[in-house]
């Protein structure tokens, strides 16, 4: 939380991308990441 007379600090949302596909999974990545959010992609739920 933050003190009084400070702005609070949101953190980025995480964004979860599960594909199979390298190319989808990276261009989701890219997308997603210049939108200011945290991506964590993986190649299969088994990775996930």
């Amino acid at each position: 939380m933050a003190r009084p007379g400070t702005p609070a600090v949101e953190a980025a949302p995480i964004v979860y991308v599960v594909d199979d596909d390298h190319s989808v999974r990276a261009a989701l990545e890219d997308l997603l990441a210049s939108m200011g959010m945290q991506v964590r992609a993986f190649a299969s739920i088994a990775a996930f």
